[in-house]
């Protein structure tokens, strides 16, 4: 099978408007991001809604305001679009290994050579439609509207989906604004309205054998883009206007005219520029991807409006922050095991100012929570029900911004799927209930007892890690051994009776000695023939030897389960060895009832530290049962309480 060169593009076209706006108050408001240039502020970026109202990008803010009185401005944040652009070409490492940063709005990533890894993420037969939509949607729940165009090269797919975004737009601009009151006044709304222009389509895929008839049908204007790298300063995007602006004039107005030109003609009239047109019309400008490096730190970050001390907005800001970490997490194929918070926030009236400090220009300061999870994951629902737990009732301050960071990332393991039952959400479920726990317990609340190599009671197990694989596993199933019991008594006669009519009947070729035969059919047995006959030795069928491992296993000593470390001193009174007397254990003096199960330790002799200790439980006049041990030297200790 041939491998084809397939790159797919996408462009972030409503970046910078992303940045600065959430998505909710873009859908209901019209915005517009600023920036500066000679002293005057332009609008660069424009909602839907803004564009829908008649506004267009380079119009100054004063003429935009004037034109809508409720459009909102902000300003625009170049660090926070370089941020999300970034995190943007992480999602696209899950579609292909080779992804390339196109500043200020543009990704690309190579599609061709992983298909079959394709399909099996998608789950579906993975055509270059289907990875458009599934591009397209990706995106969408990072909260970024974008366009999709898969071609051959990286130049003609950059065409192709900067000429969706134009369509885009102006279906926003050209979309029936509401009439005035004065024209229905004048009886203007009875006329009929034009019918709302059709949306655009987000994607478009450019097959292998049609790339020249595919940009034949776009204007001109779609060739007229440069890259920033390799032109920060302008120069060549103005030459191609002006190389547009004399095609125009001969009558050239798209691209499939300027394809018909001789190539070498179009270069000695038009220069430079004109030679880059007739290359880029016929999809002849081909070049590899630079490639994308992500940066070790996994963080999302977010900044309020206005300072909260509620824990609800705070929850909603931090469940788009752990969604567009699952999305990075899952195109690296990996999970987390600990989410840091840092909280900017402002203290609450209620803390007290130290006089002794230096005053600080601003009482802001950073704060930072710690989420520990219980396994590796990278789901955000995961992650969000453990920081709804560990920050219930305990906000440091009132919030203006949050940054969540996803620490010692690793090897996502997944979980073993079944056909039959659901133990992956099992364990997701497990994981959650556990971090839950330590959230609000600590992380030292839930563990595993791990049992190790000695026969020091103090150290005979220690806590591990709660391993939820192995505590959903299904047990191995063990036969268990037969235990010996006593037979019940069984009188003489029902005896007789089951031996010789439950086994067949014994005649001289079944016979096993020789001298006994079967009593004659229809005869009853007499008492005195069933007696002598129970009297008898059985020679069949024999009985089966008894073997040391079928035999069950002696009744272990009695262990407290609270043991004291170290163990606590105490003294015998009035006694002959341990059998009656007097404790005195912790200052009091305390009446022994009975003193059971003894038990002798003697091991790790070849240690600094040997254990000769003899073990009782005392029992004491008030009920409570003593884990009491002496050792050689007649010195008593209290090593734990039996519940």
């Amino acid at each position: 099978m041939r491998m084809v060169n397939r790159v797919a593009a996408v462009h972030l076209y409503a970046l910078p408007v992303e940045c600065v706006f959430e998505e909710e108050h873009l859908a209901r408001t019209p915005c517009a991001v600023r920036a500066e240039a000679k002293g005057r502020f332009f609008l660069i970026g424009l909602s839907d809604l803004a564009r829908e109202a008649g506004l267009k990008p380079n119009m100054t803010q004063s003429e935009g305001q004037a034109r809508l009185a409720d459009l909102q401005v902000r300003s625009r944040n170049v660090a926070r679009e370089v941020e999300r652009l970034h995190a943007a070409a992480e999602l696209l490492m899950a579609f292909g290994p080779h992804v390339e940063v196109g500043a200020p709005n543009l990704l690309w990533v190579e599609i061709g050579r992983g298909r079959r890894a394709l399909a099996h993420r998608l789950g579906r037969e993975a055509d270059e439609e289907a990875v458009a939509k599934a591009i397209i949607e990706t995106f969408r729940k990072a909260g970024h509207r974008v366009t999709v165009a898969i071609g051959p090269d990286p130049s003609t797919t950059r065409t192709f989906t900067q000429h969706l975004a134009r369509q885009r737009w102006a279906a926003a601009e050209s979309k029936p604004r509401p009439l005035r009151r004065r024209q229905r006044a004048r009886g203007s709304a009875k006329k009929e309205r034009p019918k709302k222009p059709t949306k655009g389509p987000d994607f478009v895929v450019v097959p292998e054998h049609q790339t020249a008839t595919m940009l034949g049908r776009l204007p001109l204007e779609a060739l007229l883009w440069t890259d920033k790298l390799e032109d920060p300063d302008g120069r060549t995007r103005a030459q191609l206007q002006d190389a547009a602006s004399s095609l125009r004039l001969l009558g050239v107005q798209d691209v499939a005219r300027l394809a018909s030109l001789p190539a070498a003609q179009v270069a000695s009239r038009l220069g430079d520029a004109g030679a880059l047109l007739a290359r880029r019309a016929i999809g002849d400008d081909d070049r590899p991807l630079r490639p994308f490096l992500p940066s070790e730190r996994l963080i999302e970050s977010f900044e309020l409006d206005g300072a909260t001390e509620d824990l609800e907005p705070v929850l909603f800001i931090l469940r788009r922050l752990f969604s567009r970490l699952e999305a990075r997490l899952d195109a690296r194929q990996l999970a987390t095991t600990e989410v840091r918070l840092h909280f900017t926030i402002e203290p609450g009236l209620t803390e007290a100012i130290d006089p002794h400090q230096p005053k600080a220009k601003t009482s802001r300061r950073q704060t930072t929570v710690v989420l520990g999870l219980a396994r590796p994951t990278k789901k955000a629902k995961t992650m969000l029900a453990v920081a709804r737990e560990k920050l219930d009732g305990r906000l440091p301050g009132a919030v203006w911004a949050v940054e969540a960071e996803a620490e010692t990332p690793s090897r996502d393991r997944g979980a073993q799927l079944d056909l039959f039952n659901a133990y992956a959400r099992k364990v997701e479920d497990v994981g959650e209930l556990i971090g839950r726990l330590q959230a609000a317990l600590g992380p030292q609340s839930v563990f595993s007892p791990r049992l190790e190599d000695t026969h020091r009671p103090e150290a005979a197990w220690s806590l591990a890690a709660f391993d939820i694989e192995r505590a959903l596993a299904e047990p191995v199933t063990i036969k268990p051994k037969a235990r010996s019991s006593p037979a019940p008594a069984v009188p003489a006669l029902q005896r007789a009776e089951r031996i010789l009519y439950a086994l067949p009947a014994v005649d001289d070729s079944l016979s096993v000695t020789g001298e006994r035969t079967a009593p004659p059919a229809g005869d009853e047995p007499k008492k005195d023939a069933l007696e002598t006959l129970v009297r008898a030795e059985r020679p069949w069928p024999k009985p089966l030897p008894r073997r040391q491992e079928d035999e069950p296993l002696p009744p272990l000593p009695p262990r407290p389960l609270a043991l004291f470390e170290p163990p606590e001193p105490a003294s015998v009174l009035k006694s002959t060895g341990l059998d009656e007397g007097v404790l005195v254990w912790r200052g009091r003096r305390h009446h022994l009832v009975a003193m059971t199960g003894s038990e002798r330790l003697e091991a790790e002799w070849w240690t600094s530290r040997p254990v000769d200790r003899d073990y009782t439980v005392a029992e004491v006049a008030d009920g409570r049962r003593l884990w009491l041990y002496v050792e050689p030297g007649g010195d008593a200790f209290v090593h734990g309480v039996f519940d």
